[in-house]
């Protein structure tokens, strides 16, 4: 999305950039044109396998997306303790996000923990769910997704 709010053609720069700069998140009826027209673009250049982090961020948007997009083959969730999660977001230091602080941090862990426990229901129950611990090193982790079969495809 920061790409997006950069891109002077980007019909929806404004909403997107607001949203960023208030860490709200985007509406399902902004993101979703957004991440076809996107997917489209990298399938016309032969990709055929996406890493859409952070979504869906509650489920209506993942049905949605499924409807009309597609069903993703493998949901990954970086399992990661609060305390970790929380200092991993205040020590990041994004340029579009000026609000990014404990009480930001304290709002979006609530909206993730309401919403969460039905996304991960739904894909686990749909079979497309790994779960990951993110406590290791970055290498670590990346070792880990390689190693999944699901991965590969």
């Amino acid at each position: 999305m920061r790409e997006l709010s950069r891109d002077s053609t980007s019909n929806n720069r404004e909403i997107i950039e607001d949203h960023l700069r208030q860490g709200r998140l985007l509406p399902t009826q902004v993101i979703l044109p957004i991440l076809h027209k996107k997917i489209d673009e990298e399938k016309e250049k032969g990709h055929h396998h996406f890493l859409i982090d952070g979504f869906p961020r509650q489920l209506a948007q993942g049905v949605e997306f499924e409807k009309q997009i597609g069903s993703p083959t493998l949901v990954i969730l970086f399992q990661c303790p609060k305390d970790i999660a929380q200092q991993r977001y205040l020590s990041r230091r994004l340029p579009d996000r000026l609000l990014d602080n404990e009480e930001m941090f304290k709002k979006r862990f609530e909206e993730f923990d309401k919403e969460n426990s039905n996304i991960v229901d739904y894909y686990r129950s749909a079979g497309t769910l790994e779960e990951v611990a993110s406590v290791p090193t970055t290498y670590q982790i990346v070792s880990i997704l390689t190693s999944l079969d699901r991965f590969k495809q």
